[in-house]
């Protein structure tokens, strides 16, 4: 869809025209002081003020999904400092923390470990997370924690980089019905319906079906490949059972295809399902235990690959928190997954071998919180101890520090070690009857970081953290470019560091405006070893990250039940070296701005209108070897109804 040429500066002229002082209501469901006393779970497994927690972790809030206009959960995490998010095309994602966005497989988040309500969706054929089906409706996130720096003590392997933690609500907070619709030029229809009730005295569920159907990216020889479809059912329950104890059953089915290949007619086709069990019992604020299983179900065929993967995965966590006198806090915990996947080749061919396989993980993890000085200053230390087929025993400790300097300033500091574990493409590619990585270890990271949390005043909060990243044993192809070499060597002879700053503010301007914002610098420098020929892995990892990241978000409530919300991002240049093996692959720096106006006609009724990439018609934010997609700019309206809350 094109747009007049004079669109840029209309858009621009909204956001100023806005900025006039018609209405005194309150903005945002939750005040600066209420964000600073939210209760976050993923940096030690148990509810803690975020304003109290010893690491570097955002809260991506309902509000801000909702008033930001996006339509999937990748677009969301841009709201979040630290985050990468490059649009690879229609149904991709180049998404990592404080670098490492891709690699080889550009679109699976190698160095992140992502949860949704505690189940990892982290694959372990090509490692990492297929972000074209995570498509929880968005209506029901409560909310999206992201961790950046490892988080390997607490969760794992392959929590190198950051944890995202997507947590869904409580079924007793979704009663009654919600149906969304909605059209536009690129999401060409997209659709939710869910309704909530109650379970006798004591329980409550809800159940919803999505859908959505996403037009292809631009493309300069009109082969619109990339085109994306997606259904979605499922349900959550949760039950009251007694004071101390709470239960949660839930469950989710997918389908879909999503087109994969240029100048190929091919898609791959998406299945999926799962279900999930939590029972919690607490005894007070300091004691109780969690017992959670799962069971995870996942087909897919890749085109690109010519290869098919089912995979079927148990998961059985446990963990318990207790109180010891000196004033420590204890959590700890077990686990145990085992994964089977099978995989397809084309007649004649094996990619992996064996086709089929099993894999087991143990784990058990313990961290023991110090009150040295009683709301003051803290000693927090603890280790994983997780044995995997591949590469064996993995050690994960950290060390943190927390200090309260006021009631509205923390200072925290931390040094942690985190490992990912090779995955089934490091290790069982067989090209030829030939493997390519019987030796791979594990990557390896001891991250330095530090951090500041302050509130000001009232209308003001500010959050700032600086890193350096050590990393060892990175993998490596040991070949040139173009690759010729069969089999492929993979090794482990990369070394070298990032450093940076990540900064988030927000400010309430005005009863009616508000304003959050967030800055992020990324230096990473890597090498590789003196024995190695690997002339192109440093400077594709170098190349894939972004130096600089902002975003600016705009809230404004104006009369007549309208809100109008402006979204300003910046990216810096891709940059790679000048060599005929990276031509080609340089993506400018570029602005862009998503615009959202609604009006709530009633109570339960409100009307949307969202342009998104208002600033081109269409700019590139990633581009591969193989081809260079282009994010179009688009506008879509939305209904949204609600009744019987």
């Amino acid at each position: 869809m094109r747009f007049p040429t004079h669109w840029n500066r209309v858009a621009i002229s909204l956001i100023f025209a806005c900025a006039i002082p018609l209405s005194a209501t309150d903005l945002t469901t939750l005040s600066l002081e209420d964000l600073s006393n939210l209760d976050v779970t993923s940096v030690s497994k148990t509810p803690q003020k975020l304003q109290q927690a010893a690491a570097a972790v955002y809260v991506i809030t309902q509000e801000d999904i909702h008033r930001s206009g996006v339509t999937s959960i990748p677009e969301a995490l841009r709201l979040a400092p630290g985050v990468e998010v490059e649009r690879i095309d229609a149904n991709n994602w180049s998404i990592g923390i404080r670098g490492f966005t891709g690699g080889l497989l550009s679109q699976l988040s190698r160095s992140v470990l992502v949860l949704m309500d505690g189940r990892a969706v982290y694959n372990p054929l090509f490692a990492g997370t297929y972000w074209d089906v995570q498509n929880y409706p968005l209506e029901d996130i409560d909310r999206i924690e992201v961790v950046r720096g490892p988080g390997g003590t607490l969760w794992g392997a392959n929590a190198v980089n950051g944890v995202i933690n997507i947590i869904t609500k409580n079924s007793k907070d979704t009663q009654g019905g919600l149906v969304t619709a909605g059209a536009g030029s690129e999401e060409r229809a997209f659709g939710t319906t869910r309704y909530g009730g109650h379970i006798g005295a004591s329980g409550n569920y809800r159940v919803y079906g999505t859908y959505f159907d996403e037009d292809a990216s631009f493309h300069a020889n009109n082969d619109n490949f990339d085109a994306w479809h997606l259904g979605q059912s499922g349900f959550r329950s949760d039950w009251v059972i007694s004071k101390e104890d709470q239960l949660t059953v839930q469950g989710d089915i997918y389908r879909g295809r999503a087109g994969e290949t240029a100048g190929s007619t091919d898609s791959t086709n998406l299945f999926g399902a799962n279900l999930l069990s939590r029972w919690s019992r607490t005894f007070d604020s300091k004691t109780g235990f969690t017992l959670q299983a799962y069971y995870d179900r996942t087909d897919r065929s890749l085109s690109a690959l010519s290869v098919s993967e089912g995979r079927n995965t148990e998961d059985l966590d446990f963990q318990d928190r207790f109180a010891l006198p000196g004033r420590q806090d204890i959590v700890w915990g077990a686990g145990y997954r085992i994964t089977a996947d099978q995989t397809v080749s084309p007649v004649g061919v094996q990619v992996f071998d064996p086709a089929d396989r099993t894999l087991q993980t143990y784990n058990t993890f313990l961290q023991d919180t110090v009150a040295i000085i009683p709301d003051r200053f803290s000693f927090i230390a603890g280790t994983k101890l997780e044995n995997n087929d591949y590469s064996g025993l993995e050690l994960q400790p950290s060390v943190r520090l927390l200090g309260t300097l006021t009631d509205r300033q923390t200072v925290w500091s931390a040094v942690s070690r985190a490992v990912r574990t090779p995955s089934r493409i490091d290790r069982d590619i067989d090209l030829n009857g030939e493997f390519t990585g019987n030796g791979v270890g594990s990557e390896k990271v001891i991250a330095y970081e530090l951090g500041y949390r302050a509130e000001p005043w009232s209308r003001l909060s500010l959050d700032v953290s600086g890193f350096y990243n050590d990393y060892s044993d990175l993998e490596t192809i040991e070949t040139t470019l173009p690759i010729t070499t069969v089999p492929i060597p993979f090794a482990n002879n990369m070394e070298g560091y990032s450093e940076g700053v990540e900064t988030a503010l927000d400010v309430q301007v005005l009863s009616w405006w508000r304003m959050r914002g967030t800055y992020s610098l990324t230096d990473m420098r890597l090498r590789t070893k003196a024995d190695s020929i690997d002339t192109f892995s440093a400077a594709l990892s170098e190349g894939e990250t972004l130096r600089h990241t902002a975003s600016l978000h705009w809230l404004f409530d104006l009369p007549h039940h309208t809100e109008i919300d402006p979204v300003l991002r910046y990216a810096s240049k891709l940059a790679f070296p000048n060599t005929p093996a990276f031509a080609g692959l340089d993506t400018p720096a570029y602005a862009e701005l998503d615009l959202r106006v609604a009006w709530h006609v009633t109570h339960d009724l409100e009307l949307a209108l969202v342009g998104q990439n208002l600033l081109h018609d269409h700019h590139a934010e990633f581009s591969t070897a193989s081809t260079t997609s282009e994010i179009q700019r688009g506008i879509y309206g939305k209904m949204t109804w609600t009744w019987g809350r």
